[in-house]
């Protein structure tokens, strides 16, 4: 892959999805869920509502005094330095040091423990926070539309950090390398939790039930996401641009559904 390729499938991807506003009726029902587990969020916009929601939704791209790839760049190595700063014992002096493409080293990972996962926590959704606020064009979204981005940023995050992790500390090793500095070894493949008898192997039966309920997704994240990326050989900046585009690509979708498949219901944003 090369910059100049990524730049131009961010092009292509706007001029696509331009053209398949109108097919997004077709689409089934997406229900955005908040961290208590309540779920509020359907659409209700006209056609031309929907079409200026269509709108500020796309990144200004052409005709813009900002330029796409170094923003967003930018913007991947901030949250990088905050998770520098939040996981590791980096001293104050070393805050800006270098450009931080990767804010943890083998050294400083840590294994997972099922027993004392609790995935994001008020910091990261903070982190997360000032991330989506650097977007292009985020200021132009409604309280909603936000809410919206904001979940799906959480998401692809997790997902494609996590790969990309993996490919400069954990591949090797045969390890899965998270958002948090903490990896999973990969090498043997660790149980479901879900195999006949496995209950044996577990102290109670809440570690267990525990234990179901983390890790197949660990083995599918491993097996679907990070080992093909690891085969991409992605550059910093590609990474960076392909988590943008999918940010932006999951977000505009759901609005895209919601507005031609609900017109009648609202949405209301609810607190995270």
């Amino acid at each position: 892959m090369s910059v100049v390729r990524s730049t131009q499938m961010l092009k292509e991807s706007t001029r696509q999805r331009r053209r398949s506003a109108d097919r997004c009726s077709l689409v089934s029902d997406v229900h955005a869920s908040s961290s208590d587990g309540s779920e509020d969020m359907l659409c209700h916009e006209t056609s031309t509502e929907s079409a200026l929601a269509y709108e500020r939704l796309q990144p200004r791209i052409f005709g813009s005094t900002v330029d796409v790839l170094p923003h967003y760049v930018q913007l991947e190595i901030a949250l990088s330095n905050r998770r520098k700063i939040m996981y590791t014992d980096v001293k104050m002096k070393d805050f800006y040091t270098d450009t931080c493409q990767v804010p943890y080293d083998v050294s400083q990972l840590r294994q997972f423990d099922y027993r004392h996962s609790h995935g994001f926590v008020r910091h990261d959704f903070i982190m997360l926070y000032d991330f989506c606020n650097g977007f292009m064009n985020f200021d132009r979204l409604s309280r909603a539309e936000k809410n919206i981005f904001f979940r799906y940023a959480c998401a692809v995050d997790c997902l494609i950090t996590s790969a990309y992790y993996t490919y400069h500390l954990g591949r090797a090793h045969n390890r899965m390398v998270m958002f948090n500095a903490e990896y999973v070894p990969m090498e043997p493949m660790p149980i479901k939790g879900n195999e006949p008898g496995a209950e044996a192997l577990f102290e109670t039966k809440a570690d267990h039930e525990k234990y179901k309920s983390l890790m197949p997704t660990k083995i599918r994240q491993w097996t679907n996401m990070c080992l093909p990326f690891c085969e991409l050989h992605a550059s910093f900046e590609e990474y960076a641009l392909l988590k943008a585009l999918t940010i932006w690509h999951f977000s505009e979708y759901y609005v895209c559904a919601c507005t031609h498949t609900h017109p009648h219901i609202s949405i209301e944003p609810t607190e995270v």
